[in-house]
């Protein structure tokens, strides 16, 4: 591990404790949860961007591109509702419970009548004579019945009424998420090859990038926003869930301890005690969920490392950043290695915009993604990545993601007014662009005394 990532991680070590001892309920589980989740979610655009700074490029259009990826996942889904001529009966009605613990009202019905499936529909007239509509939430065969649970909590529905059955329908995901990657790599293309044929400037391609995506993505959706509804349960559940756990030492000890290893109560500042006067004492490791944005980011991370320090294209790639013409000169396809850095940018800004559609259940096309470059510039650049190119660590472009966010929640949990947080991430950016430039001039004077001496 390098130097840069040393002070990265202190940085966010600092940013953490800091924050703590000011409010020892941000190291609180559900915080530390969202830490990881939001890290998780920003860090597949700030590795993307991360292979074309190192080329010595620059991406602005991430943010647009993350919009416009999400509103073409929604439009290309298709959901829509089949009615069908079936009047199903019901037979019996009965309460069930959903998996987060709601009450739910499940009806029994004759499956030779009709098969439905999750998400489906069923339209029928209540006890007042008005047309309501239930969405099936889970279905159940049992000693030749279906048993099906609605997902309306207060859905009134009477024996023997009959409901007209709609099928909900869409494309298969698989199909739309690999035409929504493809699209984002087809602009990474686009993107590399208006910068190594027609040799014009990254920032200006990327510029336009970030103007024209975003005006497609509300062109497409007709300016208006697009969400998934309460369609695809399983799949957004997947999405949003956890993978598994590991142990962080010493949360709980600040965030219910107030930086003791016992329980304290903080309306009336003092331990809590258990039936024998005892201070309840607590454990020092806290298990903390791993969302599954989380492992899929860890592969793609490990993935990236490989790619960049133990391939040909890696060594090809961090040559091209120190300098363009030796490494032009010296037989290595620059042209392609740009372009390539520029596919992968894009495919992970389109990979962000599937995650984040998932996760929030819905996209606004003139605001989803907004100022999210920026983010992932930010972030690559404290984990190490040099502006000027030829340098970038992979280690250290996640944990400056996890600093970016670790600011952001920081801002909240220490109640600083939110008009300051472009302002205090701006600084925080500014300091490590300061520090990077103070770094390279030492080690140039270094070794320039050493030509000297060896001279």
């Amino acid at each position: 591990m390098n130097l840069k990532n040393v002070g990265i991680f202190l940085l966010l070590a600092i940013i953490l404790l800091f924050t703590a001892w000011k409010n020892p309920a941000f190291l609180a589980d559900r915080n530390v949860q969202s830490l990881v989740r939001w890290t998780s979610l920003f860090g597949f655009c700030s590795i993307g961007v991360a292979f074309v700074i190192i080329t010595g490029g620059i991406d602005l259009s991430i943010g647009s591109l993350v919009g416009l990826s999400g509103c073409i996942l929604v439009l290309m889904l298709n959901q829509h509702y089949e009615p069908t001529d079936i009047q199903v009966g019901v037979v019996a009605v009965q309460k069930s419970t959903l998996r987060e613990g709601r009450e739910a009202v499940q009806v029994v019905i004759d499956p030779k009548e009709a098969v439905p499936k999750v998400d489906d529909t069923f339209r029928f007239q209540d006890m007042r004579g008005r047309e309501v509509v239930g969405t099936v939430y889970a279905t159940e065969m049992s000693n030749d019945q279906m048993f099906v649970t609605f997902r309306e909590p207060s859905l009134q529905v009477a024996p023997q009424t009959k409901m007209k059955w709609s099928k909900f329908v869409h494309r298969p995901l698989p199909l739309v998420i690999a035409a929504v990657m493809g699209i984002s790599m087809l602009i990474g293309l686009v993107h590399g090859l208006l910068i190594t044929k027609l040799r014009l400037q990254p920032f200006v391609v990327t510029l336009c990038g970030l103007l024209i995506y975003r005006g497609m993505a509300r062109v497409l959706s007709k300016d208006q926003p697009l969400g998934l509804g309460n369609t695809l349960d399983g799949v957004k559940q997947w999405f949003r869930g956890n993978g598994f756990s590991i142990p962080v030492p010493g949360v709980r000890w600040i965030s219910e301890g107030n930086w003791t290893p016992y329980v304290w109560d903080y309306s009336t500042k003092a331990y809590e005690r258990d039936a024998d006067g005892r201070a309840i004492a607590l454990d020092f490791w806290q298990w903390i969920a791993i969302p599954i944005p989380g492992i899929l980011l860890l592969i793609l991370a490990i993935v990236a490392w490989l790619l960049l320090t133990r391939t040909l294209f890696g060594r090809y790639l961090l040559a091209l950043g120190n300098n363009q013409q030796a490494a032009k000169f010296s037989g290595i396809r620059t042209d392609r290695m740009v372009i390539a850095a520029y596919v992968i940018c894009s495919a992970m800004a389109g990979l962000s915009g599937i995650l984040f559609t998932f996760d929030l259940n819905s996209v606004e096309p003139s605001s989803t993604g907004n100022v999210y470059e920026l983010y992932a510039i930010a972030a690559a650049v404290l984990g190490g990545c040099s502006l000027r190119g030829g340098t970038g660590s992979i280690v250290g472009v996640v944990v400056g993601t996890a600093v970016m966010r670790a600011l952001y929640l920081s801002i909240e949990a220490l109640s600083i007014p939110k008009p300051y947080e472009f302002v205090i991430i701006g600084l925080a950016l500014l300091l490590a662009v300061l520090a990077d430039e103070v770094v390279l001039r030492l080690v140039q004077a270094n070794k320039m005394r050493a030509q000297a001496k060896t001279g």
